[in-house]
């Protein structure tokens, strides 16, 4: 007596393919994913790096020559920079110290989106 052969139907295979495409797409798709958010993180730290920097640079100026002014420049890899010193108002109308505001804005362009980071703080300087 002959006994029939054993082995997967062409359905069978068929199946086992159309999972194994499933299962791949799906590796490959957080794959991407995540490679785009290592991207999108290390950006980030760069930005932050560059505001630190310039606010940093800002907080060091001596006393008698920190002014309201805007500062605008290019960082590497296409980051942009803007640093603003202004006058902060304050109610107090005789005092021996002004207040001012420092803003520092980095930005770049990641695919379609413009991203913002933004960082801030006052700094007390004797009146002239």
């Amino acid at each position: 007596m002959n006994q029939p052969q054993r082995g997967f139907t062409l359905l069978e295979v068929v199946v086992a393919f159309a999972i194994l495409a499933m299962a791949v797409t799906t590796l490959l798709a957080m794959f991407g994913s995540g490679v785009r958010n290592t991207t999108l993180a290390s950006d980030y730290q760069r930005a932050l790096v560059l505001a630190e920097a310039r606010m940093n640079y800002l907080q060091g100026i001596a006393p008698n020559q920190l002014h309201p002014e805007i500062y605008q420049g290019e960082g590497e890899g296409g980051l942009l920079w803007r640093s603003e010193v202004s006058v902060y108002p304050t109610e107090a109308t005789e005092t021996a110290l002004l207040l001012y505001r420092i803003d520092v804005q980095t930005s770049w362009r990641d695919g379609g989106h413009t991203r913002l980071i933004e960082l801030s703080t006052l700094r007390l300087v004797p009146t002239p």
